[in-house]
């Protein structure tokens, strides 16, 4: 075998333009390894990994499959429509603009006219990476609106949810109107109920997001201060008919949670809202919101709330979710060599809980690898699965699929290659001081404390495996940052202190993105905005350093 030096990445630093240029399996021929003992740069390869899972939630990828039209007919699974030059577009969010361009290409003259509404700097960045099939065309009749700097909104969102507003009430029973929904679009259709301001609106769910509330329960308020959301520009809609087309960045799926719902009836009012802000102990701090929500609730009770409105001339359809870019990760990493699990769509809860589950997971992985390597199990193995078993449940993972485990290792003992465990969702940080950072950095900063822990017990050696986590958000932004997210290993942390650098005091200051950037940014995902958005993604790989690169082969 010919020895080719191994590719070495000191950061996960790529453009989106080699994102799309990518095509075929990932898939690396061992020509491309080092011939030694080391084991493969696994930052590189969760590189590949990652990328694989966001081309596979390309807006173009996902509506090519989903939407045809023929002979003037569109037709999406069973649902069908005849065209006749009356089809209207809009379209909020983080992958908009890239359906936008697709859904243009495919309805030709049909279309008369539209408003997306984008995050600023989207179409910049898109032009700069040469990302030509995620822009409109200069004779586009579709107009782009820029704003939510920040993923928050703003003026700029504001006016655009006005200007759709306009041009979506006026519609009539004959008239066809597309709505392109992905996330963040929450942020970039702000129409808030009056008298509530956009202020006031952004003030209170940036007090309950900084207090741990779940994106479900901002979701729920989002929908009760808006006069879009929650099934309001359906019902602006009304008669004509509606096709949405979502890309999901909600666990599950639901609907009224994705964009908070803005074409599905609100399944929830005032009072759910009331009993979150008295959960978060910040109905006191927001005194114009709750007194809104109590007039409401009052109003409500006087007119016996009558049915909601029927949701009859609307179509939803998801394109695109999580589950789809797990199962293009899966494959990937499947082709590298690894034996792959996706344990689950729907990791959730605090990214204390979540790193502490990823811990176990850690342990029981290790552990499964040297049992089935050496035919002799550790006495404590059954103790460690109910360990994992039971941190599973804190995150969402209500079954942990322990038989799946163990049966992964045994076909990676069997194949001398490594695990490579997969799971995505969307984890919660309750927000401290004034640092900077997202759920992802810190999660994967506080996988690397729990890592460094089991180090210092000796649970986990250095010696005996070679172990990569990295977590990252499919739309390449983690909070209020540059960055996708973080990619760690165990000995990330000897790295900061050699460098004078204490990790809880960063934590205690929510600022993951100072730690890793006063590091030297080598642990950073950057990627910039991908154009797309089904949440988070979080890989684990365990390889045994007894293995050499013959593991890789297939």
């Amino acid at each position: 075998m010919i020895a080719i030096p191994l590719k070495r990445h000191c950061s996960l630093r790529f453009s989106l333009r080699r994102v799309m240029s990518h095509t075929g399996p990932f898939r690396r021929s061992m020509s491309e390894f080092e011939e030694t003992a080391e084991t493969p740069d696994q930052r590189h390869l969760a590189e590949d990994i990652f990328i694989s899972s966001v081309k596979a939630v390309f807006p173009k990828t996902t509506l090519n499959k989903s939407i045809r039209v023929e002979n003037s007919t569109l037709a999406v699974g069973e649902w069908i429509k005849t065209l006749n030059h009356n089809v209207t577009i809009v379209g909020f969010g983080k992958a908009v603009l890239g359906m936008a361009a697709c859904v243009e290409a495919l309805l030709g003259d049909h279309l008369i006219r539209g408003i997306v509404s984008v995050p600023k700097g989207l179409p910049k960045f898109l032009l700069e990476n040469r990302c030509s099939e995620m822009l409109l065309k200069a004779t586009s009749r579709i107009e782009v609106r820029e704003g939510a700097k920040d993923n928050l909104p703003d003026d700029a969102s504001l006016a655009a949810a006005k200007s759709i507003h306009d041009m979506v009430e006026p519609l009539g029973e004959e008239d066809l109107l597309i709505v392109l929904i992905s996330g963040g679009g929450s942020s970039l259709l702000p129409s808030p109920a009056p008298p509530i301001t956009l202020s006031e609106k952004r003030h209170v769910t940036k007090l309950m997001a900084s207090r741990g509330a779940t994106i479900a329960e901002l979701n729920m308020l989002r929908r009760e201060l808006s006069c879009l959301k929650g099934g309001g520009l359906a019902q602006l809609a009304f008669p004509a008919q509606m096709l949405s087309v979502i890309i999901s960045d909600a666990i599950g799926d639901p609907l009224e949670v994705i964009a908070s719902g803005p074409t599905v009836p609100n399944p929830t009012g005032p009072t759910e809202c009331l009993d979150v802000l008295e959960k978060l102990g910040i109905s006191n701090l927001v005194p114009s919101v709750t007194n809104y929500l109590q007039r409401k609730l009052a109003a409500e009770a006087r007119s016996h709330r009558s049915a909601p409105q029927s949701f009859a001339h609307v179509h939803n359809v998801i394109v695109g979710n999580n589950k789809l870019a797990l199962e293009a990760a899966e494959q990937c990493a499947t082709s590298l060599g690894y034996s792959t699990l996706v344990l689950s769509t729907s990791i959730m809860g605090d990214v204390r809980a979540v790193a502490h589950f990823y811990r176990k997971l850690t342990t029981v992985a290790c552990r499964l690898l040297t049992v089935c390597t050496s035919g002799s199990p550790p006495e404590d193995l059954v103790g460690t699965l109910q360990d994992v078993e039971s941190a599973a449940i804190t995150v969402g993972l209500r079954t942990f699929p322990s038989k799946r485990l163990i049966a992964l290792a045994q076909t990676a003992a069997a194949h001398g290659c490594g695990l490579c465990l997969l799971a995505g969702g969307e984890t919660t940080v309750e927000v401290r001081g004034r640092g900077k950072g997202g759920r992802n950095q810190e999660l994967a900063m506080r996988v690397a404390c729990e890592m460094d822990a089991c180090l210092a017990t000796h649970e986990l050696s250095l010696d005996d495996f070679n172990l990569t986590f990295l977590a990252a958000g499919t739309d390449g932004q983690d909070g209020p940052t540059e960055a996708a997210g973080a990619v760690i290993h165990p000995g990330s942390l000897g790295q900061a202190r050699a460098l004078g650098l204490d990790p809880f005091v960063f934590l205690s200051h929510s600022d993951s993105f100072g730690f890793f950037s006063a590091m030297g940014g080598q642990n950073l995902v950057l990627t910039g905005f991908t154009g797309t958005n089904v949440m988070d993604l979080h890989l684990l790989m365990v390889y045994p350093r007894s293995q050499d690169a013959s593991a890789f082969q297939q």
